[in-house]
């Protein structure tokens, strides 16, 4: 039988900054996306859903500051022990988990462009979601 090693500190490290440029990109396409796709911008006013949309982003970004700590503990441990697995397999469920919370700012934006919202008012889920993604990038264990 053909055993798959046990994770590294830099197999796991290589793979989060692996996905993190994935969702960076992503990111980037569905924002270039948004806008070869964007309909006539609707002269309406902003309705609830927008409203709705922003409440979700803030809550998403309070969550994330929060859970960011529990990242930093898992660093700590780390750099006790490098090679600790359950650290390092819980450093990578906080990262994957911060790295969707930061997409799906990004989405609610493009939704938003895509149902005819100006610009102006997408560009702070574009912004907030990358500036999260790029908060919750993987660091160097020391």
């Amino acid at each position: 039988m053909n055993e798959q090693p046990a994770p590294t500190a830099a197999s796991t490290s290589r793979m989060l900054r692996i996905m993190f440029f994935a969702f960076l990109g992503h990111m980037l396409l569905v924002m270039v996306l948004a806008e070869y796709l964007q309909k006539e911008e609707d002269p309406r006013p902003i309705d609830e859903l927008y409203y709705a949309m922003a409440a979700v982003t803030v809550l998403e970004v309070i969550v994330t500051l929060f859970f960011r700590t529990k990242l930093d503990q898992t660093y700590t441990a780390l750099t006790q022990n490098p090679e600790d697995k359950s650290a390092l397999m819980e450093r990578n469920r906080w990262h994957i988990f911060l790295f969707a919370f930061s997409e799906s700012i990004v989405l609610m934006g493009f939704v938003l462009r895509f149902l005819a919202t100006p610009l102006a008012y997408c560009v702070p889920f574009y912004v907030g979601g990358v500036l999260l993604l790029l908060l919750s990038a993987p660091r160097k264990l020391d």
